[in-house]
């Protein structure tokens, strides 16, 4: 497991011809109908320029938490290439999508690809966490992009620009990346490094689960008392973690873990 990292990029060598946009315009919204979407992203897309290469990148988690797999789809002229990858045992979907486009900027730049290049994923969040910049990274992972985006725009392309889009609304790139991402689900996952963040929140699941419910405690509260913790930041992880693990064996999931860390049954 590795510890929070410290930036390695600093704020003034970020390059200028690198950009990110969370948005599709003034009034659109991920909670507008397909259709409109659909067309949002199109005229987006008209308005970018004119790209050397078109990459489509989507990560997906079962219940959300656990096998989890990135998709990536390239187009170039008239060449695609398309990756399924393994992002892990456990996680989020948010750690799925990070896992994609930290696969993506690495195939770009170990091929060195040139030209304008856009990126496309459908994780809002990411790419408002790239907005930010560098020097806010909480994890390896998005330090590890920094050092791709870098690299990438210095060495490479003149141009390089991740647009969010909403998934799920008939965008074929975006629908071919979301199959390959679920591909990347069943592909062996024991290799894939957890990382710090992901371990405790297993960790929290592994205590609710075999610990808790078998002693009824959330039904042995009075009404609006909640068992810790109670902290605002904590509840909705809380209810997440509620769901996760209704459908697990309390020994099974034990078994996995102790299997995942290393531990002796």
């Amino acid at each position: 497991m590795r510890k929070v990292p410290v930036p390695d990029i600093p704020p003034w060598q970020v390059p200028e011809t690198f950009t990110c946009c969370a948005t599709l315009g003034e009034g659109i919204s991920k909670a507008d109908a397909s259709e409109e979407l659909k067309k949002a992203v199109e005229d987006t897309m008209k308005k970018l320029n004119k790209r050397d290469v078109e990459v489509f990148t989507d990560g997906s988690a079962r219940d959300g938490v656990f096998f989890l797999g990135g998709g990536i789809l390239v187009i170039e002229k008239e060449e695609r290439h398309s990756l399924s990858i393994a992002a892990g045992r456990y996680g989020s979907s948010y750690r799925a999508e990070s896992m994609a486009l930290k696969k993506a900027l690495s195939w770009l730049q170990e091929r060195e690809k040139e030209g304008t290049i856009n990126l496309y994923t459908d994780s809002q969040s990411l790419v408002r966490r790239l907005e930010e910049g560098p020097t806010l990274t909480k994890t390896s992972l998005e330090n590890e992009m920094w050092t791709e985006i870098l690299q990438i725009c210095s060495r490479n392309a003149p141009n390089l620009h991740n647009q969010w889009i909403p998934g799920h609304c008939g965008l074929a790139g975006n629908d071919e990346a979301d199959h390959l991402a679920n591909q990347g689900q069943i592909e062996d996952q024991h290799e894939v490094e957890i990382d710090i963040k992901t371990a405790k929140a297993v960790s929290k699941r592994h205590v609710l689960y075999t610990i808790w419910a078998p002693q009824n405690v959330y039904e042995s509260q009075p009404a609006g008392i909640r068992p810790p913790p109670t902290r605002d930041k904590e509840a909705g992880l809380l209810g997440q973690e509620r769901v996760a693990c209704t459908d697990l064996d309390s020994r099974g999931l034990e078994v996995e873990l102790k299997t995942f860390f290393g531990f002796a049954s």
